[in-house]
């Protein structure tokens, strides 16, 4: 599950007016049964929240530190929590590595810049961090894909993140350009260049039909996009995606959902994905996260279902 909770669920705490609007995230890992989940704006204030809800359902945790575009040095809060052994994580790159039956799955957390936010004046509306004097679609989204380039381009440096089975999920601030008919939005193109799968276009291919959109779902004022996106590369076969709509009054983003099957060659097994320091920098209060790679983490991940909720 990859789920922007808004400023760390500041909208819902505001609603509830204490913090046990935690347990509503809690209730919807549970309930939905979703091993892994990458969180973005996971703080509110000094607390974070990603980490308040691993705790309380077991799950190992790693918070990476808030910059994630090195070319805005705009900072945000992002962290992962999986059901299975996190045995390494990158802070360059925003990669953990998880160990699901002894195949290590890389899981990718993005949050791409949101200025200038492009997809607004694509649609001819007015936007305040959009500049007025750039006209031509094509210059628009060359624009965009300025501030998110650095980490793209790092990230599909990582030869991990190529070569073995990884997922890629979070806030990318700009569509997919399987969405618009004319519109070639970069960010999306480059990353499936790759070898990387639009998970959601792989189920739903009708745009029209299935617009599956993610953010301004409810405006009156601006057009509602798809900009939370989900990919694979070959070594993971998509088997469901899902917009969690029933959560839509929680943050001004949908929370999303991939189910998979994890390849390992021989055989092939069925993997769910559907937003404090220890060994790499992984944590977890209530198992020990001092797995490496050649540690016997498959004790924890004897899956019990046939299929894994990312």
């Amino acid at each position: 599950m990859s789920y922007n909770i808004e400023n760390g669920g500041l909208r819902f705490y505001k609603q509830s007016g204490n913090m046990n609007y935690v347990k509503k995230y809690i209730e919807i890992i549970r309930s939905n049964r979703i091993d892994i989940i990458s969180f973005q704006e996971c703080k509110m204030r000094d607390i974070d929240i990603s980490k308040i809800v691993a705790e309380k359902l077991g799950y190992f945790h790693k918070y990476f530190f808030d910059k994630t575009d090195f070319y805005t040095k705009k900072y945000y809060h992002q962290a992962i929590i999986s059901k299975y052994p996190i045995v390494y994580s990158d802070e360059i790159t925003n990669v953990c590595g998880v160990m699901v039956k002894g195949v290590v799955v890389n899981i990718v957390n993005i949050h791409l810049d949101d200025e200038p936010y492009i997809p607004y004046s694509i649609k001819g509306v007015e936007y305040t961090n959009t500049p007025s004097n750039i006209k031509s679609n094509s210059d628009k989204v060359d624009l965009s894909f300025v501030t998110k380039r650095y980490t793209v381009t790092t990230l599909m440096d990582d030869k991990r993140v190529l070569t073995e089975p990884t997922i890629i999920m979070g806030d990318f601030n700009e569509p997919s350009h399987l969405d618009y008919e004319k519109v070639k939005w970069k960010t999306s193109k480059y990353i499936m260049k790759h070898g990387f799968v639009d998970v959601a276009r792989s189920i739903y291919s009708d745009v029209k039909k299935y617009p599956l959109y993610t953010v301004d779902l409810y405006n009156e004022k601006y057009p509602a996009e798809r900009i939370d996106i989900m990919y694979c590369n070959r070594g993971l076969k998509p088997v469901k995606y899902s917009n969690m709509y029933k959560y839509s009054d929680l943050s001004d983003h949908i929370p999303i959902v991939g189910e998979f099957e994890l390849k390992t060659g021989k055989s092939t097994i069925n993997a769910n994905a559907a937003r404090s320091a220890g060994v790499n920098g992984v944590s977890s209060s209530t198992r020990n996260a001092s797995a490496t790679r050649n540690a016997s983490a498959t004790r924890n991940a004897s899956a019990t279902r046939k299929n894994r909720k990312l």
